[in-house]
């Protein structure tokens, strides 16, 4: 198993890799959605932040076609090492650039970006307003910054309720906030946006109750099957706590009736402002 890089809590294995080319699978048509929303396009320079494993920069890349081009940064050496794997396989090494950076110190050019997407990428970040600051500066007049994120994670209930799975969202919330993070970023994001010279013009919830049955189902039951072990690794759950969890979520999963409410989510889309737009 791979150690957490620093305070990236989540792995980088195989395993995970494969998680996340499933998540992303599952969420791409919100993603799409958001993307036209924003007028992502043809043509644009786009930073993908936060890119992991390069699942959206590789559907981004599509999108903007050959004329235009993608950022992709990420913390991550593995992820990055095998985004490229896959950017060499496609051609399309001009097409994007891979960048290790923390989001502290992004490197990012003053206007040379038309948008930027972020997709469960400030819920980790320490310094969201320092991050936001480098986004708008980097940002040229018109451009957009994309956001799918959390806002009330905690609230995380099974239907019937299974008390072990409480105590595991209770562990989550507990690393997550020592790590620095916010698992309700988004109940942030539009004051700092304008602290920041942003204008949000789109806040779409985004919320969905599953059931066994439903494809999505594999979502929360990758992850969590994956990261508990990591919450009994870090103190944060006992072994038997673990274990307790996996019978209620296999009971969970086995129950048709059984209904789970995903976490709580925003889509945002902020502009920057054109010249002279702010005070007219």
């Amino acid at each position: 198993m791979t150690e957490p890089e620093g305070d990236y809590l989540l792995r980088t294995d195989e395993e995970e890799l494969a998680r996340m080319g499933l998540q992303h699978s599952l969420w791409r048509p919100i993603a799409e959605e958001m993307w036209d929303a924003a007028g992502i396009g043809n043509g644009m320079r786009v930073l993908d932040l936060g890119c992991g494993p390069g699942d959206a920069t590789l559907d981004l890349a599509e999108r903007v076609g050959p004329q235009g081009s993608v950022l992709a940064i990420d913390r991550s050496p593995p992820f990055l090492d095998h985004l490229r794997v896959r950017l060499r396989e496609k051609g399309w090494d001009e097409r994007v650039e891979t960048v290790e950076a923390d989001f502290s110190r992004l490197g990012l050019k003053a206007e040379t970006l038309d948008a930027v997407w972020a997709r469960w990428t400030f819920c980790w970040d320490s310094d969201v307003s320092a991050t936001l600051a480098q986004v708008a500066q980097a940002l040229r007049p018109g451009g957009v910054l994309v956001v799918q994120d959390y806002l009330n994670y905690g609230g995380l209930r099974l239907e019937p309720r299974e008390p072990a799975f409480e105590r595991v969202v209770d562990a989550v919330l507990r690393s997550w906030e020592d790590s620095g993070g916010d698992p309700d970023i988004c109940s942030r994001l539009p004051g700092l946006m304008a602290d920041n010279g942003l204008l949000l013009e789109q806040d779409i919830p985004i919320t969905r109750t599953i059931s066994p049955d439903d494809s999505m189902w594999e979502w929360p039951t990758t992850f969590f099957r994956s990261f508990v072990p990591e919450l009994v690794n870090l103190g944060l759950l006992n072994s038997r706590e673990g274990e307790a969890f996996e019978e209620a979520w296999s009971r969970a999963s086995l129950n048709p009736g059984t209904r789970f409410p995903l976490p709580p989510m925003q889509g945002q889309v902020a502009r920057k402002p054109q010249a002279g737009e702010r005070d007219s």
